[in-house]
């Protein structure tokens, strides 16, 4: 599985998860001799598989991170790491500069005089640099899944290709459109073209 896919499915898992965790909320409390709108057993019983299903995939996916690499010579699991800080960092810078700007707007309507502690236009420089980063290394982190697709889309085309290419030699073969044996590549074609009576040569 390419990690594009595994991601893809782990979000799927994710979200079957807490559909079961809302379907057993429902059925957990009910009416003195009113049935649950469903049973919990089987319920639970889901639950647990997509839960061990999601546990394997979610290791094998880090295991992936761990070993994958980025132009930057980082791995993806530190990537990740970087990515979820900057986040972090630039949420609480945001919020202590939105802060100043909510303060002021209450010293307009009071008499008391409140002073900023630092600078503000500083921080907020800080704010725009770490989401320009963030911004960056998604590009980089999203690469090799975006790369691991491609690279399976092109794998199925060219399979699909060559099976169709097989498919019309034989459909030529067998309408006997004079091809000649030896123009026809590949074990299968080769085998179904002696079956069908074609000669080695053309007439």
């Amino acid at each position: 599985m390419k990690l594009g896919e595994a991601l893809a499915r782990r979000a799927e898992l994710q979200s079957r998860l807490g559909q079961v965790r809302d379907r057993l909320r429902v059925s957990a409390l009910i009416q003195e001799g009113d049935e649950p709108p469903e049973d919990p057993v089987p319920l639970l019983a889901e639950l647990d598989q997509i839960a061990g299903e999601l546990e394997q995939l979610i290791s094998a996916i880090n295991g992936t991170n761990a070993t994958t690499r980025l132009p930057s010579g980082a791995t993806l699991t530190q990537a990740l790491a970087r990515r979820d800080v900057l986040g972090l960092k630039h949420s609480a810078l945001k919020a202590v500069a939105d802060a100043t700007t909510q303060q002021q707007a209450r010293y307009s309507r009071s008499e008391i005089r409140l002073v900023r502690t630092f600078d503000v236009a500083d921080v907020r420089q800080r704010v725009d640099s770490l989401a320009r980063e963030q911004r960056q290394l998604d590009v980089e982190i999203q690469a090799p899944a975006l790369h691991g697709n491609a690279q399976h889309r092109h794998t199925s085309t060219a399979h699909h290709v060559r099976r169709t290419t097989k498919t019309l030699s034989l459909a030529a073969v067998r309408a006997g459109k004079g091809i000649s044996c030896r123009s026809i590549t590949g074990d299968q074609v080769g085998q179904e073209s002696r079956s069908a009576g074609c000669r080695d040569d053309l007439e």
